[in-house]
């Protein structure tokens, strides 16, 4: 949450503000995440904190994930999510988790990307984030 209002907000204080959080608090998870994802995510812009490449990407891919758990802790919704992200969101949102009540066919990953982003560090970041699940999929 602290990555995805710093992108939006660009500056630590009114993050914190936003977030009911100190600039302390803001800054350390910050320090968290920048060595979680060896990447800086923000750097300075004159008064503003301008997001690199690896910190939209996460900001960008959080805001999308935080949707869907929106969306079913206000509406009569249901949805099939990665497992890795039940118990946070049971937790998080007041969710309610339950198997799949059917048998689910088994299902082929692939993994593309245009070659200009092999390089870059917020792809790598992802493939092997992806490719980690992938290795861990359910038989």
């Amino acid at each position: 949450m602290v990555l995805l209002v710093m992108y939006e907000v660009r500056s630590v204080t009114q993050a914190a503000n936003r977030l009911y959080l100190g600039q302390a608090a803001v800054s350390a998870a910050l320090k968290r995440l920048r060595e979680m994802f060896d990447d800086p995510l923000f750097v300075r812009a004159g008064s503003a904190a301008a997001a690199t490449r690896c910190g939209a990407a996460r900001a960008l891919c959080d805001a999308k994930f935080l949707r869907v758990a929106m969306l079913l802790k206000r509406l009569p919704l249901f949805a099939t999510v990665p497992q890795g992200l039940v118990p946070s969101w049971c937790d998080l949102y007041d969710l309610s988790a339950a198997p799949v009540p059917v048998n689910m066919p088994d299902y082929e990953v692939s993994l593309l990307w245009h070659n200009a982003r092999s390089e870059d560090a917020a792809s790598r970041w992802l493939r092997e984030r992806l490719r980690g699940l992938i290795k861990s999929k359910p038989l």
